[in-house]
């Protein structure tokens, strides 16, 4: 499995996984709005995305984009997409993005890599911690949501 930043040519191949996540978190299929959410941040080069692919077929992708921390001083990434085919779980896909994430952090000086997951990801509260992460407990997460 190799384990790469996305080329620009490769965004047609990202777009079924990124709307495959979608759906993941109960969202309607669209793969024509994910292609043009996707294509703008990576235009405005607010997103980087890292692809796992063998024998040039996709099978997971990891999206971060760059917050900055006050208490800190420093940028930090938030990994906000991890996804990896049906197929291709248990394979160590996802674990080895998320450490290509965490060198890419440690290469570019970020304070750090931020991330979320539902509570009922059984797959994701069990692999962050295996690759490092740790589980926030002192801390509660809002959030306003514009209806």
């Amino acid at each position: 499995m190799k384990i790469e930043l996305m080329a620009p040519e490769g965004l047609d191949q990202v777009v079924p996984l990124f709307d495959a996540y979608r759906q993941f978190y109960h969202q309607p299929a669209d793969p024509v709005q994910a292609r043009a959410f996707l294509s703008e941040r990576l235009v405005r080069q607010e997103a980087i995305v890292i692809v796992a692919s063998q024998d040039e077929k996709l099978y997971g992708f990891a999206l971060i984009y760059l917050l900055f921390s006050s208490v800190r001083m420093k940028p930090i990434y938030l990994l906000n997409d991890l996804f990896v085919k049906p197929e291709a779980r248990n394979k160590n896909v996802g674990k080895e993005l998320l450490r290509y994430c965490q060198q890419l952090a440690r290469e570019n000086n970020q304070a750090g890599i931020q991330l979320e997951t539902d509570k009922t990801n059984a797959v994701g509260n069990y692999l962050y911690p295996l690759t490092g992460f740790e589980l926030i407990q002192h801390a509660n997460f809002y959030f306003w949501e514009n209806k």
